[in-house]
């Protein structure tokens, strides 16, 4: 997985463990860095734009030095006044380490649908609402997820289709294009219901939970 990223004016392409000179920061070898505007986020085929960052995402990276380039020499000089002059420029660096390539500080949760009927949902990021193993909205929206897809697929016995990605710690769900009339109302009273609660999230976490529709 790939960021742009903006520091210092300037436009960089990261990804994981990639090391990069950027202008100076205000910060100490071995400190710990978060770039907060990130233009777009590229994750093999599919690719996410901001306008103009993505909403809740940042990369991390650790100061590696501060240091300062080679040095320039400039000479002026103006024949006709006498007038020379020489001298020198190093510009100031920071050279940090991409720590992660990738973080996402809000949960976003699209629902997908054709007219109206719901096809499915898209869940990506974390909320970053607490650490690991403490983050109830995390574990909120897990359960109500993991419930939905446990209800559709092991007790209606209808396959739809699920995908989990780590990477960028998503999972997907469609239902299948044609269903019976008792199953297709399950559904969708399921994913309306599941809506509602994520909206409802929403309003208690405004910045850790976002609700989408996309038609």
């Amino acid at each position: 997985m790939n960021a742009i990223i903006v520091t210092g004016g300037k436009q960089y392409k990261v990804s994981e463990g990639d090391v990069i000179y950027i202008e100076k920061l205000d910060n100490e070898a071995g400190d710990t860095v978060k770039f907060e505007q990130v233009l777009a986020i590229i994750d093999g085929e599919k690719a996410t734009f901001g306008a103009p960052v993505v909403e809740g995402a940042s990369v991390e990276a650790k100061i590696v030095k501060n240091g300062k380039g080679k040095k320039i020499r400039i000479f002026k000089y103006n024949p006709k006044k006498g007038y020379r002059k020489r001298q020198g420029h190093r510009q100031p660096y920071t050279k940090v380490e991409i720590r992660q390539d990738l973080c996402l500080s809000m949960t976003t949760i699209t629902f997908r649908s054709q007219g109206s009927r719901i096809t499915g949902f898209d869940v990506q990021g974390h909320s970053g609402y607490a650490e690991a193993g403490a983050d109830i909205v995390c574990a909120a929206i897990t359960s109500a997820v993991r419930l939905v897809e446990t209800t559709v697929n092991d007790v209606l016995g209808l396959a739809a289709s699920v995908k989990v990605r780590e990477s960028d710690a998503s999972i997907s769900l469609r239902l299948p294009g044609s269903l019976g009339q008792t199953a297709e109302s399950t559904c969708q009273a399921l994913l309306t219901g599941m809506m509602v609660y994520f909206a409802q999230l929403h309003d208690e976490y405004p910045e850790h939970i976002e609700v989408l529709e996309d038609e």
